[in-house]
């Protein structure tokens, strides 16, 4: 099999390539659907929900203000089950509505390198990029890109089929910063 670069510098093989990715969306479709999921939002445990709480509500700029003191240590301690996930539904939420605003043809594009450092913290998907000097926007914008490529890829999965409209899958959005490596599409 012959290895096809990409326009985002990615590699594919050739010829499996596209049989592959619809198997990955799919896969992470079902695996991050929030009602039925092994990894959805209902599925997920209070501890795992805490653990996420903590990363969002510590880590990303982008939670508002609101919720931050919602969810602070430590009430959420003592919170509903239920509340942590409502709480984790509006991060998410929040994130969605930023994503689909991004995610018009040339938006990406046309952001400063300071705020695609800003959109890629508030999505958890990067740390500060200043070690790489020149390159650091090429890199966020690639980081940046990959990401609304992959929510939009599972997020349309089961759009167009017996009339269903494109799902927000809540609870990927909430773990897709796990799911980038640190290094992914930084060729230094």
């Amino acid at each position: 099999h012959a290895f096809l670069p990409t326009p985002s510098g990615e590699f594919w093989i050739d010829g499996e390539a596209k049989e592959a990715e619809e198997s990955a969306v799919h896969l992470l479709a079902g695996f991050f659907d929030d009602k039925s999921g092994s990894a959805g939002l209902e599925s997920l445990s209070r501890r795992h929900l805490l653990h996420l709480v903590d990363a969002w509500v510590g880590g990303s700029p982008g939670v508002s203000t609101k919720l931050r003191t919602t969810l602070r240590y430590p009430l959420r301690m003592f919170m509903p089950t239920s509340a942590l996930r409502d709480g984790l539904r509006k991060i998410a939420n929040e994130i969605a509505r930023d994503d689909a605003l991004l995610a018009g043809k040339g938006q990406v594009e046309s952001l400063t390198t300071d705020e695609l450092e800003y959109a890629c913290k508030c999505r958890g998907i990067t740390p500060s990029m200043h070690h790489l000097g020149h390159r650091r926007h090429e890199v966020l914008q690639s980081r940046l890109s990959s990401y609304l490529r992959v929510r939009e890829r599972v997020d349309g999965s089961g759009a167009g089929r017996e009339g269903k409209s494109p799902e927000i899958h809540r609870s990927l959005i909430l773990h897709l910063p796990a799911l980038m490596p640190e290094g992914a599409n930084t060729k230094t």
